[in-house]
């Protein structure tokens, strides 16, 4: 049967399923291997598979937790040098957790991915690397690869300790991501390092971004406070912007802070909506403030998770009223840990009766 089918046919299947098992069927289908891989940069003949599979790797997903410390990969391995060159690499997921990246110029070895000629989706973990403002900058170089189109950055830190974090320098450099020329999707995880305000307002550039239409950003317990609320608020002056989740958990930006992401409702772009604001001191002029956001005429999908945030029934009352939104049809609220009282979670709870609304 497989002689029958083109091998074009072959081809196109092995790709929707981004797989190579077709390859083992027969002699024709052998070439079609080689182009999904996976594998651990730890393991003791990785530098010799990867170098293997430059040529022909479509996706690749690797990792490599601890592999500076047990010197498993040097950024000048002929190696890494051939995967920046592999012709047909669309699509690549590298998770390097606890890796000590900064202290090997790894960061800077994996940011001159952009020379990538095919690629279109990356995702970086570089969860507690100590990746610093440097490491950052370095980073931020992947906004000259030009067919990328989603880039996901793991870049939080959850060392305890005086390590090197991102601080506004780091941020603004991040930034730079706005003159990506095809980027579409950017989810940016900067949680638990060192940025305020002035980082929050260079990275509030990024609604000038010229086709991104999805942005994930999350930047919880950062020094950021209300005024970094205020910065990131500007995002609605986007064009292109449809759908926007940020994280401010444990940034303490307070009612002014939520006044201000309030503001969020004259986006004229903006469909989908999700903001994290547990522990955040709103209270009930918080929620009041966001309760304003019934006024957007465009948001179709909101999701608010205020836990933590003293908010009673005079603010359980307000966010009952995003029932008028106009355009409104689904609708999360976790307002667990709150003293509503009874009444105000009676009010919350008849939200239940109308469209596709969850109250927590």
């Amino acid at each position: 049967m497989a002689l029958e089918v083109p091998y074009e046919v072959w081809q196109l299947i092995s790709d929707y399923l981004m797989s190579d098992r077709l390859s083992q069927i027969c002699q024709k289908l052998s070439p079609l291997g080689r182009r999904f891989v996976r594998f651990d940069f730890t393991s003791a003949n990785a530098i010799q598979r990867l170098a293997a599979v430059s040529d022909t790797v479509r996706v690749l997903t690797a990792s490599g937790t601890d592999m500076y410390q047990n010197g498993h990969w040097d950024h000048k391995d002929p190696a890494l040098e051939a995967l920046q060159y592999s012709p047909f690499l669309h699509r690549l997921h590298l998770k390097f957790r606890d890796s000590l990246l900064s202290q090997h110029d790894g960061v800077k070895a994996l940011a001159s991915l952009h020379s990538l000629p095919s690629l279109q989706t990356l995702i970086l973990d570089l969860k507690s690397n100590e990746v610093g403002d440097r490491g950052a900058e370095a980073v931020s170089l992947l906004r000259y690869a030009q067919k990328l189109r989603t880039l996901t950055l793991c870049l939080s830190f959850q060392w305890l300790g005086e390590r090197e974090r991102i601080s506004d320098r780091g941020a603004r450099a991040l930034a730079s991501l706005k003159d990506s020329p095809a980027l579409a999707s950017l989810t940016l995880d900067l949680s638990d390092n060192q940025v305020t305000e002035r980082g929050a307002q260079a990275l509030a550039e990024l609604k000038d971004a010229p086709d991104l239409r999805s942005l994930s950003l999350s930047i919880g317990n950062n020094p950021i406070r209300a005024g970094g609320a205020r910065a990131l608020a500007g995002l609605k002056e986007s064009v292109s912007l449809h759908t926007l989740s940020l994280d401010f958990s444990f940034n303490q930006v307070g009612p002014l802070g939520m006044q201000a992401l309030a503001a969020l409702k004259e986006a004229a772009a903006l469909r989908t909506l999700t903001l994290n604001l547990m522990y955040n001191s709103a209270g009930d002029g918080g929620a009041q403030a966001l309760a304003e956001l019934k006024e957007s005429a465009s948001l179709q999908t909101l999701t608010l998770n205020l836990q933590y945030n003293s908010v009673g029934q005079a603010g359980a009352e307000a966010l009952a009223e995003l029932k008028d939104a106009p355009a409104l049809h689904s609708f999360v609220l976790n307002i667990l840990h709150n003293p509503v009282g009874e009444a105000g979670a009676r009010t919350l709870m008849s939200m239940r009766h109308a469209r596709e609304w969850t109250c927590l």
